[in-house]
């Protein structure tokens, strides 16, 4: 990579947006696609509190930053250090995304939402077929853990939540 860190990356950047941000945004979630598909999640750390790594199994590390100032989601080679200082978020995330294989990368609805499809194995061996929804939408981004029962995708939890009744 002409000693450059990043394979990958995808800047979200509202400052940047031009009427091609569409097609960029397609062409860099395809290639994302094909470079993390089927690999195995090995480790999941954290960098502060909206920013997490992903471990993959070919050795190469998943950075996903839903930081509201500048929002990305990059592949790297660069050895990057855990931070010790976990949130209930980072916990729920560990335990779900840890181990678990990544199926399928899509884009929602030719929007700048990913979905990133995981394959994981409760403690009895099951099953359970969990999504990382990563919503980029500048100061608003956002990241959606869910698990599919019935057909149906339940909230196991979200980095932002917004209620309903607030404003």
């Amino acid at each position: 990579m002409n000693g450059m860190p990043y394979e990958f990356v995808m800047n979200f950047d509202e400052d940047k947006y031009t009427s091609s941000f569409g097609e960029r945004f397609v062409f860099g979630f395809k290639k994302l696609g094909k470079q993390i598909q089927n690999l195995r999640i090995n480790k999941f750390g954290t960098i502060n509190q909206s920013e997490f790594f992903l471990t993959l199994s070919n050795k190469k590390n998943l950075l996903v930053s839903i930081n509201s100032n500048n929002p990305n989601i990059r592949i790297t080679n660069i050895k990057l250090l855990n931070s010790p200082q976990k949130n209930n978020f980072q916990v729920i995330l560990k335990k779900y995304l840890e181990s678990s294989i990544i199926k399928e990368v899509t884009q929602y609805q030719n929007d700048r939402i990913i979905v990133i499809k995981l394959v994981h194995f409760d403690d009895l061996g099951y099953e359970e077929n969990i999504n990382m929804v990563i919503e980029y939408f500048g100061r608003n981004s956002n990241l959606v853990l869910t698990q599919e029962v019935n057909n149906n995708y339940v909230i196991i939890d979200a980095f932002k939540r917004v209620f309903a009744n607030s404003e």
